[in-house]
């Protein structure tokens, strides 16, 4: 997300320069790190980038917990839905580590029960994209704002971030996922 704010974006796809700035603000050493999600992605990435990292992180699972539980599995009986998802080695990684997992985890389950928004959101993650086409097939009503909702973040992507951004992100990123 710095990167973006101090005008690199299309850079956050060239892998030399995401791991040289990654290092710098990680106080890593070497790293295999690479941005590997598309420019819609940034839309998350950026805002929490002009935060103290432990704000940031801080503000992100604050977020991204009740997301995660807002629509809790159905397959699970109601008095043991929030301790089992809460409780999983899935969410507890990922609250460690501030990943994505929960925000993708609560998308995915909105996605599969007809929420063309959240399976549009979920195309920053191209692979389950691709897996909720199948469900949005399926369920037709929530096909077209799954549609319309992805043109838009593209769109919106490419206004933002510059089409450089997909350029790099297709030239330099795909071929090393």
């Amino acid at each position: 997300g710095r990167m973006v704010w101090q005008g690199n974006g299309s850079d956050v796809f060239h892998i030399e320069s995401f791991q040289t700035t990654f290092k710098q603000l990680m106080s890593v050493g070497d790293t295999h790190q690479l941005y590997s999600y598309p420019p819609q992605g940034l839309f998350l990435a950026v805002p929490f980038s002009v935060l103290p990292y432990p704000i940031a992180y801080l503000l992100w699972n604050s977020a991204s917990i009740p997301f995660f539980f807002w629509p809790p599995p159905p397959f699970l009986p109601t008095h043991l839905r929030w301790w089992v998802a809460g409780l999983s080695p899935t969410a507890i990684i990922c609250v460690g580590f501030g990943h994505y997992g929960l925000l993708v985890s609560g998308l995915f389950l909105l996605s599969f029960r007809g929420s063309g928004l959240a399976a549009a959101a979920l195309t920053f993650k191209p692979h389950l994209g691709l897996l909720v086409a199948v469900q949005m097939l399926r369920d037709r009503k929530a096909l077209p704002s799954a549609i319309w909702g992805t043109i838009a973040l593209v769109a919106l992507s490419l206004v933002a971030f510059g089409p450089g951004s997909w350029i790099e992100f297709f030239t330099n990123t795909v071929p090393h996922q």
